[in-house]
């Protein structure tokens, strides 16, 4: 039996995010910060998390950057 070599890949969409797209780390610390703050579950961040990851992949840039028509 033989075995590939697979590079590592990130295995969630933030971490993928915060692998690829320059500045989603530091996204999601102060997104973290602010949800745990303001007393949202971690299960609210969880979620808001994954569709920001999504999107910054997608566009390949901070959603924070994109225009509203491409939102």
């Amino acid at each position: 039996m033989t075995t590939t070599n697979r590079s590592p890949r990130p295995s969630t969409l933030v971490a993928q995010a915060c692998a690829n797209v320059a500045g989603f780390q530091e996204l999601f610390k102060r997104l973290k910060r602010r949800m745990k703050t303001s007393g949202r579950s971690e299960s609210t961040l969880n979620n808001y998390a994954r569709h920001l990851a999504q999107m910054a992949l997608h566009f390949n840039t901070l959603p924070t950057e994109l225009e509203d028509d491409q939102i």
